[in-house]
């Protein structure tokens, strides 16, 4: 993986866009914030906007929930090609009013029965969106991903509990003047509603009244969609007062959340900015992260193409070493003519014997030549096995009596179940490149914490193996 760029991340709050540096490798910051229909006039000089935008790429772009739409459809196939076809018609037809909805969308597969799958499709279903897709690409800052808070909450409840993906939950996020309802069906967000609160200094019973008319008009809607009702709660609230006479007034039990160390947002948003963003840290939007979201297609093809394009620099640099070192040593180091050689041995020495032994030891040493493992090969298989959340360090090519290869490497990962899922993907392609005799297990992977790693974002894991061939 090829550096170079300082990733940013871009919020959309309360009708205002952040850009914000998260802190990898210098301090976390707010290097602007404009009001969006500001943003997207057409008449606004952008050259101030951010310094140094060249050296930025938009790694992350988080809007409104409500800018995107979402449908499940059953689908048999999964081949790509066919799902994607399937999806672009799909748009098309019902969604007319927005052509660019086929090259802008996301989806996934999921569990609906022992026996049936389900695929699920998210698309911008809002003009505004598409206006600042637009304007974000034009002054160089294309998002690379584009997500909204349901998602990030979807990948957030479906870590902390087991239980997430099966049946209907609602997540109740309440904030000192509003209160963000969102509801899942079968681990996948379905919809989210957001509820000012009427509410008198002081009078909890008002509160709770409210919340419980909207939330109960909530379920109905849910049960509608889903032919299901809501079988578990979350509560996020810094108001511990309310979750009793709630859960009493509900008839039901909530299960309270811990809020995530926000410091590092909070810094540089106030209460009011963050919105709904103010159950997140930086940390959980990293634009490593395991959420779902959705890239401008030509921009995704050209994202797939990267491993590739870097792969294949790297091996061409490694083949130009090769020869170079190669002309190098026949330049320095002449070796003899065989068969002149041994023509004229076998004149002045006369001894056929001995001839045949020179020419069976030549021999010997071409074909082993010849066996000895390519470096080259190995190079070009160990580039094509890193998967593009893995950062390779260093590799040590042992070509002498136990060929092998020694790796190191930093896995980025948000928690420990996008570890293990990146280096389970990187042994797996590792045993399929090489074939191993003893295939490499996870188990025998060093792993410890990378020092290098920041505290404000994903923890970063440094992993040491041997991989014999």
């Amino acid at each position: 993986m090829l550096g170079g760029k300082s990733t940013l991340i871009t919020l959309l709050e309360s009708e205002s866009l952040y850009f914000i540096l998260p802190g990898a490798k210098i301090p976390a910051g707010l290097l602007n914030k404009i009001n969006l229909d500001g943003f997207l006039d057409p008449n606004l000089d952008t050259s101030g906007l951010l310094p140094e935008t060249r050296r930025m790429e938009n790694g992350l772009l988080v809007i409104p929930d409500y800018w995107l739409g979402n449908s499940s459809v059953a689908f048999q196939s999964r081949k790509k090609p066919l799902v994607e076809s399937f999806i672009e018609r799909k748009l098309r037809a019902e969604h007319s009013d927005f052509r660019e909805a086929e090259e802008y969308y996301g989806y996934k597969f999921y569990k609906e029965s022992e026996r049936s799958h389900k695929l699920y499709v998210f698309f911008p279903q809002d003009p505004l969106a598409y206006s600042l897709f637009h304007k974000l690409s034009a002054v160089g800052l294309a998002p690379l991903r584009i997500t909204s808070p349901a998602y990030l909450w979807q990948e957030k409840l479906s870590d902390l509990y087991e239980d997430f993906p099966q049946g209907g939950k609602c997540l109740i996020h309440l904030e000192t003047s509003a209160c963000h309802l969102y509801l899942f069906y079968l681990g996948q967000f379905l919809f989210s509603r957001k509820i000012i609160l009427s509410r008198t200094d002081g009078d909890v019973l008002e509160t709770v009244n409210q919340l419980n008319y909207e939330i109960n008009q909530s379920f109905y809607l849910f049960s509608q969609k889903s032919k299901t009702g809501v079988d578990g709660l979350y509560l996020l609230s810094e108001q511990i007062e309310l979750l009793t006479p709630l859960q009493e007034s509900l008839g039901r039990d909530l299960t309270p959340l811990e809020k995530s160390e926000t410091r590092d947002l909070s810094n540089l948003l106030n209460q009011e900015e963050l919105g709904t963003l103010s159950g997140f840290s930086l940390g959980n939007m990293s634009p490593k992260g395991g959420y779902l979201s959705l890239t401008h297609k030509p921009l995704k093809n050209e994202l797939e193409w990267k491993p590739v394009q870097h792969s294949g620099i790297a091996v061409g640099i490694f083949l130009l070493l090769l020869l170079l070192g190669e002309l190098f040593f026949i330049k320095i180091y002449p070796g003899p003519d065989f068969f002149d050689a041994s023509a004229g041995k076998l004149r002045a020495i006369g001894n056929p014997k001995q001839v045949l032994q020179e020419y069976a030891e030549a021999l010997d040493a071409v074909t082993e030549n010849r066996l000895r493992p390519s470096p080259a090969k190995w190079t070009f298989d160990l580039a094509a096995s890193v998967p593009d959340e893995v950062v390779l360090k260093k590799a040590t090519f042992e070509t002498e009596s136990e060929p092998g290869i020694m790796v190191e490497a930093v896995i980025p990962a948000p928690g420990p179940k996008h570890f293990k899922k990146y280096l389970s993907e990187f042994v797996q392609n590792l045993n399929q490149r090489f074939k191993p005799p003893e295939p490499l297990m996870e188990k025998d992977v060093a792993i410890s914490p990378d020092e290098a790693s920041s505290e404000i974002t994903e923890k970063q894991y440094r992993v040491k193996f041997r991989i014999s061939l």
